[in-house]
This record gives C-alpha cells, sequence and structure tokens, in this order.
C-alpha cells in the first residue's frame, strides 16, 4: 500500500481512556464534558480491539505502548486491571493519575499488572493553590498526593510529573522541578495549558502569552540540570532555545481513543474532522488505519504535528 505523505508515520502506541469519571473538575482539563460524563470503557471490545491493532499488517501499525488515561484513571482500576493483563508483555503499559488514589496498595496492584509509567498530573506545592486549581480539591486531597508522590518515587515504577503551565502555577514551576530532583523523579514533563475542552473555555484566566511562556522557560532553562530529573517539555518548540529538551509531537505515532470506541489522533484536537473511526464496528481499528494514513498529509503538517492542534497557537507568533 502506498503511503499518502512522504513524513508518514505508522501507529505504535495508543492512550486508551477507561472512564469518563472524575473527583475532580479542574478548570484545565481537556475534558469539557468529563463532570457530568460517567460512561466506562467496554472491557471485551477494547481488548478486541488492541488485539487488532497488535495484529495488524507491519504497513499498517503496530503496538509498542498502550497508556491507561480518563477521567481519573485509578477510580476504575478493576478495568485497567483486566485490559492490562490482556497486553503481550512486550508492550509497555503505563498510567495517567491526578495522585489522589496512588497508595501504596495501589501502586502493589499497578505493579501486579506490569504498569511501567506513571504520569502524575502534579500543577503546584501550594496547598492554598492547589484548591484554586484542581476545582472540587481539597487540602485532603492534596495531603494525599504529597504522601504518594514520595511513594511512587520510590515504587520501582518509572514515575513522570507532569505539569500543565499557565497562569496560576507559573510562579512555582521552578519549586516543581527543584522538588522532582529532590525526590529522584525520573522526568518533569511540561506543557503549556491548551486551550480545548474545559481549558478553552477558561483560556483568558488560566493560558499565559507566548511571550510569558518563552519567560518562564528561559528561566527554568538557567536552572535545569540535566544530570538529575530530566525535563521534557511538549508542545512548545521554542523552549528549546534555552537548552531544554523539546519532546517531538507524539500524536504522529499514537492513536486515542474514547470510551465510547471513537478514534482520534490527539485528545486535544477531537475536531469531528480529526474522528477517524470507532472500535466498537467489527474490523474498525484496521478501517482507522486506513483511514489515517490516507489523511495523514492532511492530519500532519510537514512537521508532524496535527495540522489544526490548538496547542500552535501558544507558539505561532514566536
Amino acid at each position: 500500500m502506498s503511503e499518502t505523505a512522504p513524513h508518514y508515520q505508522p501507529v505504535n502506541g495508543v492512550d486508551f481512556k477507561v472512564t469518563d469519571t472524575c473527583m475532580l473538575r479542574c478548570d484545565f482539563c481537556v475534558n469539557a464534558d468529563g463532570d457530568h460524563k460517567k460512561n466506562d470503557v467496554d472491557v471485551p471490545k477494547a481488548i478486541n480491539a488492541l488485539h487488532e491493532l497488535q495484529d495488524a499488517p507491519d504497513e499498517l501499525g503496530s503496538l509498542e505502548k498502550v497508556f491507561f488515561t480518563g477521567g481519573e484513571t485509578l477510580m476504575k482500576i478493576d478495568l485497567v486491571e483486566q485490559v492490562a493483563r490482556a497486553i503481550p508483555e512486550d508492550v509497555f503499559t503505563g498510567v495517567v493519575t491526578n495522585g489522589i488514589m496512588l497508595t501504596r496498595k495501589m501502586l502493589d496492584r499497578l505493579k501486579a499488572i506490569k504498569i511501567s509509567r506513571i504520569k502524575l498530573s502534579y500543577d503546584t506545592t501550594q496547598a492554598k493553590d492547589f484548591v484554586t486549581i484542581r476545582n472540587g480539591g481539597t487540602l485532603r486531597h492534596f495531603e494525599s498526593i504529597e504522601k504518594n508522590l514520595e511513594d511512587a518515587a520510590v515504587s520501582g515504577i518509572l514515575l513522570y510529573l507532569r505539569i500543565a503551565l499557565g497562569r496560576l502555577n507559573v510562579g512555582v514551576m521552578e519549586d516543581i522541578y527543584k522538588k522532582a530532583m529532590d525526590l529522584g523523579v525520573d522526568t518533569l514533563q511540561i506543557k503549556p495549558i491548551i486551550a480545548s475542552g474545559r481549558a478553552g473555555e477558561n483560556k483568558d484566566s488560566l493560558s499565559l502569552s507566548p511571550q510569558e511562556l518563552l519567560a518562564a522557560f528561559e528561566a527554568l532553562g538557567k536552572i535545569y540540570d540535566e544530570t538529575r530529573t530530566r525535563v521534557s517539555v511538549s508542545c512548545f518548540p521554542p523552549a528549546a532555545r534555552f537548552g531544554l529538551p523539546v519532546k517531538p509531537c507524539a500524536n504522529n505515532q499514537k492513536f486515542y481513543w474514547e470510551v465510547n470506541g471513537d478514534m482520534y489522533t490527539c485528545n486535544y484536537s477531537m475536531d469531528p474532522t480529526n474522528l477517524l473511526g470507532n472500535y466498537h464496528e467489527e474490523g474498525g481499528v484496521l478501517k482507522a488505519l486506513e483511514e489515517r494514513r490516507r489523511r495523514y498529509g492532511e492530519l500532519f503538517n510537514e512537521n508532524r504535528v496535527i495540522a489544526n492542534c490548538p496547542a500552535i497557537n501558544n507558539y505561532r507568533e514566536l
């Protein structure tokens, strides 16, 4: 089968949403409707879809990594366990979590199903700011996260801290980095708030201007120590000017799968034009791979970034 674009990249991973349910209602969340949708993944259909992707011909795609996301993923750990046990051991798996439920007991359950990476959303070192940033969050939640973070850092599972960088936490970004180094966190992932979902509704109060983002990354670059906790900047290429590692857009090689089976290129770009298919349908994954290949030159620009990604607005003028 001929490629539709010279910069075509095959699928090698899935960001897999297992639930819409979450105990918080963060203003910067990409899930605009997560507070009233309580849907969960259909486990048999999900497992079948993953096997279909795993068995796809090499020229169509393959499966190397799966990240379970939500909602709050750990609220449905039983569903994660069922799906994870059906994934071959040579496929690495991870979970995305807000950390509230990431107790020692939960860490043991994640180890039992061979979860190898944890991405923990961590947006402030200050309790009072946590309550503001994490709409629905409490001081007790903050205290739980702080304790769970310490345990996760020594659990043996690779730990990534993720910052959604914006107006409410830019003042503590350097403090978060220093804390990550003190704890021995593997990677600090920093992504400017992207105006999508609920974050799009609140962009005027949350988002930093391109110039403000540039200044924040310049300050971080001055204290960055590559021999300790690694920094990985997503969706803001200009950060490379200050010696900070910038992660290429990973969405040019993966799917984002919604609870209802819809398959997109990215959860930040869930425009109807980016819908590739539905894995609940018979043969849905192979059809979506075909559609993705056919439309790749339209979906992704020559830099292998989603052509209509709202993150581009954070750096277009720079």
